[in-house]
């Protein structure tokens, strides 16, 4: 009899275990993130067009993206373009546009501007003396006159000069303003250093003639 018990008492332990719920394992999920690319910066179509002709030009000059133009690894004074491409430089503190199809890039004589040229001294741009100014200023320098007291401008197809203290004309296409030039002649050479007398005019008859000569 207690062995009939016993084998009661076993199988309903087992029947309890065998309804007892059963743990399920859920495996973890795994979760990949994948990098945003970042946006390459898209130069504008002039800028690049720009960037493309210094290229081309040889090995010497280049247009960086921040819009400074490099001659080789030293920036070049004064130029600068923007990122819309348009071209500037710097002329006694004004900001000038310029036109790409005036500046030559060359891996010898280096840039040249149409219109301007750089001070060597200064190293800052200035505006080019045109021939017609410096053959004006020559002819100044050739009759002894001060070419710093005057201001040259170009008036009706010709070169004129007018004086930076009174504003009075000092010269015009070739020819000098004859009391300008009386007032600004330099005659510290003019008159000789010894005076000789005349061959043939030797008598006492005429000592006086030499004399003021």
């Amino acid at each position: 009899m207690m062995k009939i018990v016993y084998l009661i008492v076993i199988a309903a332990v087992l029947s309890a275990c065998s309804t007892a719920p059963q743990a399920t394992v859920t495996p973890q999920a795994t979760v990949t993130l994948t990098a945003i690319p970042t946006p390459t910066p898209t130069l504008h179509p002039q800028f690049a067009a720009l960037q493309e002709q210094i290229a081309a030009s040889g090995e010497r000059f280049t247009l960086h993206a921040d819009g400074l133009l490099y001659d080789g690894e030293t920036p070049v004074p004064g130029v600068t373009v923007s990122p819309d491409g348009a071209m500037t430089i710097a002329v006694d503190g004004e900001t000038i546009p310029l036109d790409p199809a005036d500046v030559d890039f060359d891996d010898e004589k280096g840039i040249t501007i149409e219109g301007y040229e750089l001070d060597e001294e200064t190293g800052a741009w200035v505006e080019a003396i045109s021939p017609a100014e410096q053959a004006a200023r020559d002819l100044l320098i050739e009759h002894r006159f001060d070419v710093e007291l005057v201001d040259f401008r170009v008036e009706d197809g010709v070169i004129v000069g007018y004086d930076r203290e009174t504003g009075e004309l000092a010269f015009r296409d070739g020819k000098f303003d004859i009391r300008w030039a009386v007032e600004h002649m330099d005659t510290s050479d003019l008159m000789p250093t010894e005076i000789k007398p005349i061959k043939g005019l030797g008598g006492p008859e005429h000592k006086r003639y030499n004399e003021s000569y």
